[in-house]
């Protein structure tokens, strides 16, 4: 009977060692490759297109956090390489990558599921695989992504809040298929039937986060509805609903809005008569995963809770929710209800952001990313 239930304490102890295992592995892993070492990493970005001016501006962002980390010598080199969103291509770019002998490989993944081959090949090879901005679930991997979720509660919450809990709106949404498009949706498909009952979703149509798509489809929403109290739109398609309106002689209504600076600043001019609210979606983000993917290529491990369930994935505990840099609105409200429980968001005015873009061209985003203090307060 004892000899059973020290058999059983040991069974017990090992599963209890092998799940730490499986949840730290990727940090392990990377020390495995880069054992000892503090300094002189490479490491290879991978970028899915470059179609917008997020896009761009990501890579350029990209660019700069990496000749930081060069100039301070932590990085010895990186690489940066774009598929437009061809799956072949950019799983060809990682295993060139993993042949020139990368610590990390930093992914921003042209598709959620197709990259598991070269994943796990990485990962067999000792090199750390961090998943960058848009939500993927790959096993044995850290996820530092845009909390997507989030985006449709802040916008939906102040556009609710606006318009006094009732009333009629329309939404347009983003790429067709994207996971990020359809966590936001699903957000807000689930908020609009158990916390805002009262307001009535007219339409939905995608625009592929393209202006001039958005502006179409808001054409046609207006020639339809005649009773349309608000509009709900992801971020850079909002000139396009501005322009929509415009041709159609109207003013427009309550309306999520953009982080352009040519946005920002049309608002600011209309401040009087417009009503907005931009949540940034910063392409900064990839200063934040960078820096995450330092710490771990040092040997850093994470706090208890910093990592929180993958949103495509609740089972898979590997995921950094990454919290805007600004909430937007016509003047700073830090005590609103869309800004409940935001640990570094930053309440400003429309007048404040248009002051940061100065000198920036109307195409150029509000942009922002963590303090180094803010990312090293998720690790040991």
């Amino acid at each position: 009977m004892k000899k059973g239930i020290i058999w059983l304490v040991g069974l017990l102890c090992m599963a209890v060692i092998l799940g730490s295992s499986i949840a730290t592995a990727p940090a392990s892993a990377a020390a495995a490759k880069s054992e000892g070492k503090t300094s002189g990493f490479t490491v290879g970005i991978l970028n899915p297109y470059i179609g917008n001016n997020w896009r761009a501006q990501y890579v350029a962002d990209a660019e700069e956090v990496c000749k930081r980390y060069k100039a301070s010598g932590e990085l010895a080199d990186y690489q940066i390489a774009t598929c437009n969103n061809d799956v072949s291509q950019q799983l060809t770019q990682i295993t060139n990558m993993i042949n020139t002998g990368v610590d990390a490989l930093v992914i921003d993944a042209a598709s959620a599921t197709a990259l598991t081959p070269v994943i796990k090949r990485a990962r067999s090879e000792g090199i750390l695989v961090v998943m960058s901005n848009a939500p993927a679930a790959y096993e044995d991997t850290i996820a530092v992504i845009c909390d997507d979720p989030l985006f449709s509660l802040v916008n939906l919450t102040w556009l609710a809040t606006e318009l006094g809990g009732k009333g009629n709106i329309v939404q347009i949404t983003g790429l067709v298929g994207n996971s990020e498009d359809n966590l936001r949706i699903a957000s807000t498909e689930k908020m609009l039937k158990e916390t805002y009952p009262n307001i009535k979703l007219l339409a939905s149509a995608p625009a592929n986060w393209v202006p001039s798509e958005a502006q179409a489809v808001m054409s046609t929403f207006i020639s339809t509805y005649n009773n349309i109290d608000g509009i709900l739109q992801q971020d850079i398609t909002a000139p396009g609903v501005i322009r929509a309106y415009e041709n159609a002689g109207i003013k427009a209504p309550l309306m999520t809005g953009d982080y352009s600076f040519g946005f920002l600043r049309t608002w600011e001019s209309q401040l009087s008569e417009f009503k907005s609210v931009a949540y940034t979606m910063s392409p900064g983000i990839i200063s934040d995963v960078m820096g995450v993917t330092i710490n771990l290529l040092k040997g850093k491990t994470f706090k208890e809770g910093a990592l929180q369930p993958n949103p495509l994935n609740p089972n898979m505990v590997n995921a950094i929710m990454i919290e805007p840099s600004y909430i937007v609105t016509n003047e700073p409200d830090p005590n609103a209800p869309w800004m409940k429980g935001l640990k570094y968001a930053k309440s400003i005015g429309v007048a404040e952001a248009v002051k940061l873009g100065e000198g920036q061209s109307d195409e150029a985003l509000l942009d922002g990313h963590m303090t180094q203090e803010q990312i090293d307060s998720l690790f040991n």
